[in-house]
């Protein structure tokens, strides 16, 4: 007898089994498909809170660009527009005032490594090379030609009061990456006489790596 109760009760646990997940299931469907769409609305608004972090960073990152750039946009066109540079341009007179000017203004905005001066044909007239604690005048025997470069052939081209950033870039000597890498951007702007003449063409070597550093704070 017992034995046949065991049977029998071993025999109904697959059908209890079955009748069980049939009416479980479809009670349980309508709460898994909330789960997944409550899955599915987190993941979707925690994308789009990295992606506006993501938005806000660039945007910052983007303004502290565009001020550093207005700031040397204004650097160049001052310096190019100097009572003393068209003396110097004109007359060749006043070229030591004019060393000493830019020597100065290498000091003050250690910003730039290099202030130079370019004549029609894209040869270095004048070359300030400056570091964090001195500026110096480059010899004439050191001075190089840059005719073949976008800076000059875009500035040289330019209207007035245009100023040409080229890319980021590491800075060359004698046609060699300088070493330890030093990366620029060269901003350059037209120079015009008292008359209106294209005559030279003013280049500034913007440090690089000072703003890199900057922008990679920004998180």
């Amino acid at each position: 007898m017992l034995g046949w109760h065991r049977q029998k009760s071993t025999s109904l646990a697959p059908e209890i089994i079955t009748r069980s997940l049939v009416y479980f299931l479809p009670a349980c469907f309508p709460l898994l498909i909330a789960l997944i769409v409550i899955y599915q609305r987190e993941v979707a608004a925690e994308l789009h809170l990295h992606e506006q972090r993501g938005l806000s960073t660039v945007q910052v990152q983007a303004d502290i660009v565009r001020r550093k750039f207005q700031a040397v946009r204004t650097d160049a066109r001052y310096l190019a527009e100097q009572r003393i540079l068209h003396t110097f341009l004109t007359t060749g007179d006043k070229r030591d005032e004019l060393l000493q000017e830019y020597r100065h203004f290498a000091r003050v905005n250690a910003q730039y490594c290099q202030i130079r001066l370019l004549d029609q044909s894209g040869n270095e007239v004048i070359r300030i090379n400056a570091t964090a604690d001195s500026s110096e005048t480059v010899s004439p025997s050191d001075l190089q030609a840059k005719g073949d470069r976008d800076y000059f052939r875009y500035a040289w081209t330019a209207t007035r009061g245009a100023v040409v950033f080229s890319s980021f870039d590491l800075n060359e000597e004698f046609g060699v990456v300088e070493v330890p890498w030093k990366p620029v951007v060269r901003v350059s702007t037209p120079v015009f006489d008292s008359n209106g003449k294209r005559v030279a063409v003013l280049v500034l070597n913007f440090l690089g790596q000072p703003l890199l550093d900057e922008l990679r704070t920004i998180s």
